[in-house]
């Protein structure tokens, strides 16, 4: 997971660093940003209570790295094709963040990947991925946050990190030949894999 702390200081950085970025720093605002094409970048820093975010990117090699402060924000992210990443820092109470990657065309290797940090209580994450070699990376620090995994193909790769009480997972894979799973769990977390071999 060193990548992903690296890429965990470097929103963190981007928090202190906003002409560069669509930013909301007060409460009940909306972000919307769609980008079509291939190798578009969106960086977006959303701080307050009550805001909501929507991120849509279709084409190929596009990358979004998102920034959420504050409690009660909403936000999901779409990115449709190939290569995409999206890296995510969360920090706050009772926020929702939803993401999807769907792989388009007949490439061997679709390679998407997700990074997500959540830092506070009762956060809650649902990730689906459809394709071929992609990873989802996801911690969570704190209490009560629930993690819904999907990922439909082969060779893909899901890492989880749950420090704290009272966390839930489950976990679903979906393909032709067994992936690897990790899990570090810390606490009286519950967790629920679910590994369908020869297609969905």
């Amino acid at each position: 997971m060193k990548k992903s702390i690296l890429r965990w200081i470097t929103l963190s950085v981007l928090f202190a660093n906003l002409s560069m970025a669509p930013f909301a720093n007060a409460a009940d605002n909306t972000v919307v940003i769609e980008q079509i094409g291939d190798y578009n970048v969106s960086n977006v820093v959303s701080e307050g209570d009550g805001n909501s975010l929507e991120l849509q990117q279709t084409g190929n090699s596009n990358s979004s790295d998102i920034g959420i402060s504050g409690a009660t924000n909403i936000g999901f992210s779409i990115q449709q094709g190939n290569n995409h990443l999206v890296d995510i820092l969360i920090t706050g109470n009772n926020n929702e963040f939803s993401l999807s990657q769907n792989s388009l065309g007949e490439i061997v290797e679709h390679q998407n990947s997700i990074l997500l940090r959540q830092e506070g209580n009762n956060n809650y994450a649902t990730h689906t991925q459809i394709g071929v070699g992609n990873s989802q990376d996801l911690a969570q620090l704190g209490n009560d946050n629930t993690a819904d995994l999907v990922q439909d193909g082969n060779d893909n790769t899901i890492i989880l990190e749950q420090n704290g009480d009272f966390n839930s997972a489950t976990l679903n894979q979906f393909g032709d030949a067994a992936t690897p799973i990790e899990i570090y769990q810390t606490g009286g977390a519950a967790i629920t894999i679910t590994h369908t071999a020869g297609g969905s």
